[in-house]
């Protein structure tokens, strides 16, 4: 709202988007508003895509049209999110390919949860994976999350990958996943989400 505050979060109103048939409006109001920020700021941003918004004809023909019109690929990542399977594996790798003639990025969110698994890792075309927070958050007490988040690192970096470390909320958390060898950071130690950038 007016004040900053949140009035519904994603969790609630896209299952109703989703059964009432316009959630690919929303990826679209998503692609659309994620462009103009680059554009305006000449910054990269990172738009989460869904496997029903790459099985639906609309909202990839909306998505690739507003890329090559804007000519802004090079500030576009994508992530795949991790709660869908995939059935169709040569769609999401043709997706992918398209998106990368464009210039952009495409990387899988949430690696360690739901279906985002080690397959994907190995089997689609992606630049960059994020370990996923419930790894993140128990690396410091569990030896054995420790071991699972380097292991993600070390094989992602033999495929050429870049790795980022969610749930960087403490100095401690964060320092760690530097000595895990990630590439970037994410978290709230490093910046809590705001209506603007500066």
């Amino acid at each position: 709202d007016h004040a900053g505050e949140v009035l519904l979060m994603p969790n609630e109103f896209i299952p109703l988007a989703h059964r009432a048939n316009v959630y690919y409006l929303i990826s679209q109001i998503m692609i659309k508003h994620a462009i103009e920020f680059a554009k305006q700021h000449d910054v990269v941003v990172t738009i989460n895509i869904s496997i029903s918004d790459i099985n639906n004809k609309r909202t990839c023909d909306y998505l690739f049209a507003k890329i090559k019109k804007s000519g802004l690929g090079h500030l576009i990542q994508f992530e795949l999110l991790e709660n869908e399977a995939i059935f169709e594996p040569d769609l999401i790798i043709e997706m992918i390919d398209k998106l990368h003639e464009l210039g952009c990025q495409f990387g899988m969110d949430d690696l360690g949860k739901g279906h985002s698994n080690i397959e994907r890792l190995i089997n689609l075309p992606i630049d960059f994976v994020k370990i996923d927070r419930t790894i993140m958050e128990n690396v410091l007490q569990n030896q054995e999350m420790q071991n699972l988040a380097r292991g993600i690192v070390e094989l992602a970096h033999k495929k050429d990958l870049e790795v980022v470390a969610e749930y960087c909320s403490d100095a401690e958390l964060t320092t760690m996943a530097v000595d895990l060898g990630v590439d970037y950071l994410q978290g709230f130690y490093l910046g809590e989400p705001r209506p603007t950038i500066f």
